[in-house]
Order: structure tokens, then C-alpha cells, then sequence
């Protein structure tokens, strides 16, 4: 056996290895540990994010439909010459087309038909809007007029229109408008 120099590190064995390098059972542990709690909590987050676009996406779309059949209904209402009779969830009326020299007049009846906004030309049912809860016309003399009438009368010179749609989660976008029709006098 070799003599040992005053140096006993020497005369370990070579294959003794050095325990103070590396990392212990116990901090691979700890380390694999905080790896999944933070895994876990992005998982979460992007859960989130992605829940929450979702939301965002289906509430722009119900509501952009519902401004689009809003704005079909103010344009149809502008050109209105006459109403035939009027509820407090249906109309029906004579729209001018055309051009003002020579005016083309078209009926149309706009109803709640269960919970789909119906626009009836007498040949063509457009479906001007779906996951409507709530359609309610109303009726003004005059834009000072505080009482509406639910029903059309001679002297009604101003249609109100309410619209509520249900949007994502079962939340409710309500839409509202006045229009005074050009041709009614």
C-alpha cells in the first residue's frame, strides 16, 4: 500500500466520488415540484384568456347582427309612406324605392315570429335577426310626446323601436332607436 503524503485527501481511493457536487434527491424533488405548480397555473391563465375571447367573440357577433337589423330596420322606416296598421309587435307599412323622381312603393310587414325578426315583403320572409327576446314598437305624435301609444293612429308621427337579443352566456344587448319617416306628413 502507497504511503500516504501528509495530505489524507490523497490517499482516497479513485473510485470514491466527491459529495459535494451535484444537486441531492431532495432539490431535484423541490425543483420538479415548482415546475408543476407553475405549469398549473398557466394552464389556468391561458384557460382564461382563451374562455374570455371566446365570450368576447360571440357577444361582438350577436351584436353586430342585432345593429345590422337595426340599421335595415331605420333605413326601411325612413322611406315608410304609410302605415297600414301597427302593434306593439308588428308593423306593417308601404316603403318608397327607387329614386325620388320616380318613387316604386313596396309593403312590408316586420314581425317577432318566436324568437326570429321577420321582414315579410309579401313574396320574401328575410330573417333580419335570430335569439331576439324582446321586439316592442311604440308611437309618437311628436318627439316632445312623452306617452307612446302601443298602436298606430293617424296622428303617430315617430316609431320607437326596442330590441333585445340574447348574447354569450345568456347575457341581453338591448338596441333602440327612433325614426320619423320622410314621407308621413
Amino acid at each position: 500500500m502507497p504511503s500516504c503524503p501528509a495530505n489524507i485527501r490523497a490517499c482516497r481511493p479513485a473510485a470514491a466520488t466527491d459529495t459535494t457536487a451535484g444537486f441531492t434527491l431532495l432539490e431535484v424533488i423541490l425543483v420538479l415540484i415548482v415546475v408543476g405548480i407553475a405549469a398549473v397555473v398557466s394552464v389556468s391563465a391561458i384557460q382564461e384568456v382563451t374562455r374570455g375571447f371566446v365570450f368576447a367573440r360571440a357577444n361582438s357577433e350577436a351584436v353586430g347582427k342585432a345593429q345590422i337589423a337595426l340599421l335595415r330596420l331605420i333605413k326601411e322606416g325612413l322611406n315608410i309612406s304609410t302605415v297600414t296598421s301597427g302593434t306593439a309587435t308588428s308593423i306593417n307599412f308601404t316603403s318608397l324605392h327607387g329614386t325620388p323622381a320616380s318613387p316604386q312603393p313596396k309593403s312590408y310587414q316586420v314581425s317577432l315570429n318566436g324568437s326570429t325578426l321577420i321582414m315579410d315583403d309579401g313574396s320574401t320572409q328575410d330573417i333580419l335577426l335570430d335569439q331576439v327576446t324582446n321586439f316592442t314598437l311604440s308611437y309618437y305624435d311628436s318627439y316632445n310626446d312623452s306617452t307612446p301609444s302601443s298602436t298606430w293612429t293617424t296622428t303617430s308621427k315617430i316609431i320607437a323601436i326596442s330590441l333585445s337579443v340574447q348574447a354569450a352566456d345568456n347575457e341581453q344587448a338591448t338596441f333602440t332607436a327612433r325614426i320619423r319617416p320622410r314621407n308621413i306628413h
